[in-house]
This record gives C-alpha cells, structure tokens and sequence, in this order.
C-alpha cells in the first residue's frame, strides 16, 4: 500500500535510547484535522498537534477549507484509525497556547509527520523552539513536491500549480498570428479573452500569497511564487495582445466590407437608372409617330360695331347770378333844426363816415370780402353788413 510506503520512508523510528519522560504510548481515538488526532493515555484524554508539519485548514473560524484540507483529514484517518497504538515523542515544548500536546506521532516506529508531508498534505514550519522532526519533515516535502503529489500536483485543480499551469497552457494554445476568416477571428478573440482573465486571476491569487501570513500556501510555493509572476505577466502581454491584433483585423474586414457593400448599392443603383433610361428610349422608338399638326381654320370676319354716338359735352354750369345789390335803405327823415342853431345843412342824410370811424359790425365797402349775399348799408353808402 502507498500508506504503507510513505510511512515506511521516514527512517525516524523511536528509540529506547530516548530520554526517559521524552515519549509516551498512546491510544488513538479519532482525528480533528490533517495535523491534529485525540488519543488517550494515562486514563486521559489529550488533543495532539503533530509537530513541524501543517497541513490545509478545514476548521479554521477565519481562513475556511483550504485547497486538500478535507484529502489531508482523510489521508490522516486512513493512516490512524480509532483504536490504534501510536507513541508520542516529545520536543523542548510539549503544549501550545490551546493545550494540545506537541509531539512526534509514530506508528511502528514510522513518523506519521513525515508520512503526512510525503503525501503532498504538508509542509514543513518550524515553530521555535521545537525542531526536533523538522529535517525528517523538510525531507518528506521535497520527495512530494518532485513527485508533484498532493499540493505540489498540476492536475488538482485548487491547488496554485495547477492554477498557473492552467493559464499559461491557455495562453501558450493561443494562434500566433491572426486568423483569415472572421468567424475564425471571433474564436481566436474570445478564446484570448478567456485566457487573459485566467492569466489575471492567477497572477492575482500569487501576489495574494503573503511569505509572512498566516497558512501553508506561501510556505509551499514561495519558492515559486517569484517565477510564477514573472511568467504570468508574460502570458498577459501575450494574450492582451492576441485580442487587440485580432480585434484590430475584424475592424478592417469590417471596414472593408462596408466599403465593399457601399460600391456593390452604388453600382447596383446606377444599372437600375441606366436600364429604366434605356427602357424609356425604347419607348419612345416604339412609339407612333405624333400626327400633323391641323392648319388652324381661318377665322369669320368680326361685325363692324356701330358707331356709337359721339357723346356731346356737357355744358358749362351756369354763372352763379350777381348778387342783387341789396336796396337802399330809405333815406331817415330830416332831423329838425336844433332849435337855437341857425347853421343849415347841405341837404340832411347820414354823414360820410371814414374808415376810422367804423360803425361796429359794419363793413366798409372798399374792403375786400367773399360774401355775396344782401347788404344793408348805412346812410352814405360806404358802410354795410349782411341783411
């Protein structure tokens, strides 16, 4: 059996040379994890943390299962069943700061810690002072990781090895130039994407491993880790520039194409025109010809009109009539001589008044006037106003 071969392989058999105190035997009773088992000796109960070896977490409260967690709790359980005689061996410190017993399990005299990372499901840590399985556990490391088991194995896919191989194989898949055909260029372009992201995502999960956290990933690969950067990166310009020289060429086939379909509609649109003109020209020549034009019919002789009456014109208004000069009033009556006045006047009447003298609403007779009605006049004959 392989168990049988991994544990066999320790070379770390127990001695009776030990010091007494530095080893106990013990009963298993079940396994916790892949690096912590219960046994039972001197009528108790103790919880074991095997010591220089750590394995992937599956009941951590804050890091969850971890990549081989539950394979490596496996690997445990067929290695130490319920009820198995182990011997516990003892470094400077025997409990940590839980209370579990640090100690070297052996199983006939083969080290369970180094079986453990022979498997690929450890990795050795040191965990000062007590180093005391740590050469038996460095050892059993190495022969896993050049066997590729367990942690160390490509084709596991949780595990960083597998996970950068897988993008690098995807990148190294990729066409070196581009296709001709454009479905051929969708592929290529969606097929650079896909490897691209997966590229970025490994990348990504190396540069996540801390060399100072906590956990076993960076203690297994950290040897690595600067290598696989290096050839991730790479893988990235690689495959980014898949997708922008395919992408560039469906442009231009695009480009192309449009052109191509705008001359074939240009061309289309013109045979059209030429072959609706030609179907006009024939028929046209198809066409009877016009008739003659008819001689247009002479014209009857219009009637002479009658002469229309030479219209007389009209007489000239009549002259307005001269206005009557209005009647002499009748001359006033002699007034009678004041009595004690002996001068006689020259034949009585109204004096001649001057235009000094104007009578109020009379008129003198040499001024000028646009009435022509009748006039009163004043004694005299110079001063008149309308009657």
């Amino acid at each position: 059996m392989i168990l049988t071969g991994l544990l066999a392989g320790t070379g770390c058999a127990s001695t009776a040379q030990s010091a007494e105190g530095s080893s106990v035997d013990a009963q298993v009773i079940d396994v916790v994890d892949g690096d912590t088992v219960r046994v039972e000796y001197a009528g108790e109960r103790h919880s074991v943390r095997l010591l220089n070896v750590d394995t992937p977490e599956t009941k951590h409260p804050d890091r969850g299962v971890e990549c081989l967690g539950p394979e490596a709790t496996e690997y445990l359980e067929e290695l130490l069943a319920p009820g198995d005689s182990v011997r516990l061996e003892f470094d400077e410190e025997r409990t940590d700061q839980y209370d579990r017993v640090l100690a070297g399990v052996f199983k006939e005299d083969d080290l369970v810690n180094a079986a453990i990372a022979r498997a690929g499901f450890g990795i050795a840590v040191y965990f000062e002072p007590n180093d005391k399985f740590l050469p038996a556990v460095e050892e059993a490391q190495a022969e896993a990781e050049s066997a590729g088991r367990g942690l160390f194995d490509e084709s596991l896919p949780c595990t960083v090895s597998a996970q950068v191989r897988e993008a690098l194989d995807e990148v190294d898949d990729l066409a070196e130039e581009p296709a001709e055909q454009y479905q051929a260029l969708e592929e290529s372009v969606v097929a650079a994407g896909a490897a691209l992201l997966l590229a970025e995502e490994a990348r990504d999960l190396v540069l996540s491993l801390d060399t100072d956290g906590p956990g076993i990933l960076h203690r297994a690969y950290g040897p690595h880790l600067d290598s696989y950067e290096r050839r991730l990166d790479r893988a990235i310009t690689t495959a980014a520039q898949r997708v922008s020289e395919d992408e560039a060429e469906m442009e231009r086939i695009d480009e192309k194409r449009d052109a191509e379909q705008a001359a074939k509609e240009r061309a289309d649109a013109e045979r059209q025109e030429e072959e609706r003109q030609a179907a006009r020209d024939r028929e046209r020549q198809s066409a009877p010809p016009p008739p003659a034009p008819q001689p247009a019919p002479s014209r009857a002789p219009q009637p002479v009109p009658a002469p229309q009456p030479t219209q007389q014109p009209a007489p000239d208004p009549m002259p307005a009539p001269a206005p009557q000069p209005a009647p002499q009033p009748a001359p006033a009556p002699e007034p009678a001589p004041a009595p004690g006045n002996g001068s006689s006047g020259s034949g009585g009447g109204t004096p001649n008044l001057g235009p000094s003298d104007r009578p109020a609403g009379y008129t003198h007779r040499d001024e000028p006037t646009s009435y022509t009605g009748p006039r009163c006049f004043l004694p005299g004959g110079n001063w008149w106003k309308p009657c």
